[in-house]
């Protein structure tokens, strides 16, 4: 076996891994102005009311566990005055998700 062609395919794929990793994390996760757009969109919430600047600065760090839709999703969610079953766990596993602590 040439172990220099396999080593070179390795690192190739290695390296394209990576890239497609960092293409994927910044076109699809939440980032910190994704955050800040939600708490201008729930700053009405319970969930925002109650969060100090040391809870703030966690969930900014978190904010990256969520998808970008999941974030608006998530906005929608606890804007709603009352949710059914379905929204209920859905709010809760992405509360869960994001790792959100009240």
């Amino acid at each position: 076996m040439n172990w220099k062609k396999a080593g070179g395919i390795l690192v190739t794929l290695g390296v394209t891994a990576t890239a497609i990793y960092v293409s994927y994390s910044f076109v699809f996760l939440a980032k910190k102005k994704d955050f800040q757009s939600f708490k201008e969109n729930c700053k009405d919430s319970e969930l925002i009311k109650n969060l100090d600047d040391k809870k703030e600065k966690i969930m900014l760090k978190k904010v990256h566990n969520l998808s970008k839709k999941q974030l608006i999703k998530f906005a929608e969610l606890c804007n709603e005055k009352a949710l059914n079953d379905s929204e209920k766990e859905e709010f809760e596993s992405l509360k869960k998700k994001w790792g959100y602590e009240i």
